[in-house]
């Protein structure tokens, strides 16, 4: 299973170095998991319970699925249970550590400039060791 977390084009033009190449900035895991499928009727419901639980804990107008009422009973034995015991993960950050320090700073500035990359700016400024605040 991949999970692609923020990611984005970083272009040259945003240098005053305009020696450097355009790169792609990202976030990503891959989990190599083994998957068990179970057909128990009470394990899928105890499941869809807890995850909805999950899912819903902190919400002001927690939903649960006894709001379905009868449609519950229908959709959910449609659900197929399985697990995936993890067996690896390979995660791979790259979010500009390899920069040097100017060209950080101006990516992270033109950065600033657009809101299509905002999470991308965020992670590269949490999880860059120089730690470059956002200018307010």
């Amino acid at each position: 299973m991949l999970v692609l977390g923020p990611h984005g084009y970083i272009s040259p033009s945003w240098m005053n170095d305009r020696t450097q190449a355009p790169t792609w900035n990202y976030a990503s895991a891959q989990f190599l998991v083994e998957v068990e499928f179970f057909e128990d009727p009470q394990q899928i419901e105890a499941h869809l319970h807890d995850l909805v639980a999950a899912m819903e804990a902190g919400r002001p107008r927690r939903w649960s699925v006894e709001e379905m009422g009868r449609r519950y009973q229908s959709l959910s034995q449609r659900v197929i249970g399985f697990r995936a015991n993890v067996r690896a993960i390979r995660a791979k950050f790259k979010l500009g550590q390899d920069e040097r320090d100017d060209v950080f700073r101006d990516i992270i500035a033109d950065l600033e400039q657009s809101s299509e990359q905002d999470e991308l700016l965020e992670w590269m400024q949490q999880f860059n060791a120089r730690g470059y605040p956002k200018q307010v």
